[in-house]
């Protein structure tokens, strides 16, 4: 199962029931195949994410890791579906968490 994790100062996350400290504003994006090189770093640290304009940013961001991490060339031909697959599922983890992580930060 993909793993979106959002990471905040010293938060401790879990991806697939595994707790990993990640590092302070950044999002890591997993995708679901065991491969090396399987996850990306999005930062956000420079962003406000109380800011639409910087949300948006975000979310480009986020887009240009899924895009990365989901590219057709990671997958075999005999999987046509696998990359939109891979985005959407990315793209459904991913929402919510940027969402929390949104309200959190606006509560400061």
């Amino acid at each position: 199962m993909r793993s979106i994790t959002l990471a905040a100062a010293a938060l401790a996350a879990s991806l697939a029931g595994t707790a990993v400290a990640q590092p302070a504003s950044l999002l890591v994006v997993e995708g679901g195949r065991p491969l090396a090189g399987n996850q990306r770093l999005v930062p956000y640290g420079d962003l406000q994410l109380t800011s639409a304009a910087d949300r948006q940013v975000l979310h480009h961001r986020i887009g240009l890791a899924i895009a990365d991490l989901c590219d057709p060339s990671h997958f075999s031909v005999t999987d046509p579906q696998g990359p939109m697959a891979c985005a959407k599922q990315a793209w459904t983890d991913v929402q919510p968490r940027v969402g929390q992580l949104t309200a959190r930060l606006a509560s400061r």
